[in-house]
């Protein structure tokens, strides 16, 4: 027996449907700047028109960012006792006088260092390139 052909485009399978919806906010003047683009580009659709310039920039390699490093827990438990120590150092300072500041100032500006180098790591990213391929493949035409 044959089975009857109801007509219409056929069922995608499950890893070729676009069943996932992203939000994207943006101003009035983005939404114009993009709006723009898609117009002269020969799209009638904004949302359109960014998922392909997406896809392309992913498909061209030009698509990265930079992934915030981790700052491990004991390095931030040391670095708030250390704001702590240099905190009640100045009360003790102020509380006997000049004498000790020049050993203070020398110890401040050690823990001014070591405090801008841990915030210094923990700015640091992991550039990061994607590619859709390295996850799963995945076709971007209009299927």
């Amino acid at each position: 027996m044959t089975s009857i052909n109801k007509g219409g485009r056929p069922r995608l399978s499950a890893d070729q449907k676009r069943d996932k919806v992203i939000k994207f906010s943006c101003t009035q003047v983005e939404y114009e700047f993009f709006q723009e683009h898609a117009e002269r580009a020969g799209y009638k659709q904004v949302a359109r028109f960014l998922h392909d310039v997406n896809i392309a920039m992913i498909d061209d390699g030009q698509f990265s960012y930079s992934e915030q490093t981790k700052v491990n827990s004991e390095l931030l438990a040391a670095l708030i006792g250390l704001a702590n120590n240099v905190n009640q150092a100045m009360h003790v300072v102020h509380a006997q006088g000049v004498d000790n500041l020049p050993n203070f100032y020398h110890s401040l500006q050690e823990a001014q260092q070591v405090i801008y180098n841990m915030g210094q790591i923990a700015q640091l990213g992991v550039r990061r390139e994607c590619h859709i391929e390295d996850k799963a493949e995945v076709q971007h035409g209009d299927a």
